[in-house]
């Protein structure tokens, strides 16, 4: 979702993905100035969803990086990002039907300051 969301909305120049503070390399690179310990563990959100239209819909209002793309695209733009949103959502859903059911791995990531 984080790669279509960029392709419509790319980030700042020189600005590094949000996305890959889910690296735990990446987080200890950029706190280790600060840190004095790392903790790290992985959990699993499941996307859900009647449709996968639904899931689209809601995100555009209410997630934020979502939001401020949908919002600067003009009527094309917005076309081909739920055209590439829904080929995305059609790879990786789990349901079996057209109910939306989809597995999401995230990082928590907890540091103790110097």
């Amino acid at each position: 979702m984080f790669r279509v969301n960029a392709k419509y909305n790319p980030p700042p120049a020189g600005m590094p993905s949000p996305a890959m503070w889910g690296d735990e390399a990446v987080v200890r690179e950029r706190m280790a100035p600060y840190a004095r310990e790392f903790r790290f563990s992985r959990h699993q959100h499941v996307f859900r969803a009647l449709t996968a239209e639904d899931w689209i819909a809601f995100m555009r209002e209410y997630f934020g990086p979502m939001r401020v793309a949908w919002e600067k695209l003009d009527d094309g733009q917005r076309q081909g990002m739920t055209r590439d949103l829904l080929a995305l959502l059609a790879e990786v859903n789990q349901s079996g039907d057209q109910t939306l059911f989809v597995p999401s791995e995230y990082l928590i990531s907890v540091v103790e300051l110097k």
